[in-house]
C-alpha cells in the first residue's frame, strides 16, 4: 500500500505536543483562592501565559486534521477557530481583567491603610 501521507516536521511535532503539554503545566499553577487573598502576580502570569496558549493548542488540533478533507475534519478546523477566539476572549476578560482590577484594589486598600496610620500621630 502507498502512503502518501509525508512526515510530520519537528516544528510540527513540537507543536502539537508541546503546545496542549505547555498549556496543561500552566494550568497546574493557575490559583484558586478567594479574590482577597489572591496572589496577582501568579494570577496574571497564567492568564497572559493562557492567551496564546489557547491558540496555539487550537492550531495543533488543525494540524493533526490538515490531511482530511471529509466533514469531521471541516467542523473540527471550524470549531478551533471558534474555540480559539470565544475563549481567548473570555480569557482575557474574567482572567486578566479581573487580575488587573484585583490588583487594583489591593493597591487602594494599601493606599487607605497608609493615609490612615498617620491620622493617630
Amino acid at each position: 500500500m502507498n502512503d502518501s501521507r509525508e512526515r510530520p516536521s519537528l516544528s510540527e511535532i513540537a507543536l502539537v505536543v508541546g503546545a496542549p503539554l505547555l498549556l496543561a503545566v500552566v494550568e497546574v499553577f493557575h490559583p484558586h483562592p478567594d479574590l482577597a487573598t489572591l496572589d496577582v502576580g501568579t494570577w496574571l502570569a497564567v492568564h497572559y501565559a493562557q492567551i496564546p496558549l489557547f491558540a496555539l493548542a487550537a492550531l495543533a488540533m488543525v494540524i493533526l486534521v490538515r490531511a482530511r478533507a471529509d466533514i469531521a475534519a471541516a467542523v473540527c478546523r471550524v470549531a478551533m477557530f471558534v474555540f480559539a477566539v470565544s475563549y481567548i476572549a473570555f480569557d482575557t476578560a474574567a482572567g486578566a481583567v479581573t487580575g488587573i482590577l484585583v490588583d487594583g484594589l489591593l493597591w487602594e486598600r494599601s493606599q487607605g491603610a497608609n493615609k490612615h496610620a498617620g491620622e493617630g500621630v
